[in-house]
């Protein structure tokens, strides 16, 4: 019986990690066209980057610290972009999507709603510190 701990389902968002930043970045564009002026040049190093977050999050899920070092470090990382609360709110909105649509038909809905609920409580907190 799968639990809500998301390091049961590090081998399969590792093995979809690819899928899932290409439908994150099609998400968000699509969303938020302005947004793609962030991104000069090629998404092969941040899809990577990408990557190692969604792992670091499903390490994380369950240390609040953590997450909270996490936001911080997204904040910093993307002030230099300066990146809005909107965008970052959108971003939510991206992940929820690449979450759902690359994962729903291997996880249980518990493990989807867990994914989902950690994700959207670490970009509220990115929106908090930078608003």
């Amino acid at each position: 019986m799968p639990t809500n701990d998301l390091r049961e389902t590090l081998p399969l968002v590792y093995e979809n990690k690819a899928r899932i930043a290409d439908r994150f970045y099609q998400a968000m564009f699509r969303l938020a066209p302005e947004t793609r002026a962030h991104f000069m040049g090629g998404f092969g190093k941040q899809k990577a980057v990408f990557a190692k977050l969604i792992v670091r999050i499903a390490q994380s899920a369950d240390d609040p610290g953590a997450l909270e070092e996490i936001a911080r470090e997204m904040v910093a990382a993307h002030r230099r972009h300066a990146v809005t609360v909107e965008e970052f709110r959108i971003a939510g909105l991206a992940l929820a999507e690449a979450l759902e649509v690359c994962l729903a038909d291997s996880l249980v809905p518990e493990q989807l709603a867990r994914w989902t609920t950690v994700a959207g409580t670490l970009v509220q907190r990115m929106i908090d510190l930078s608003g």
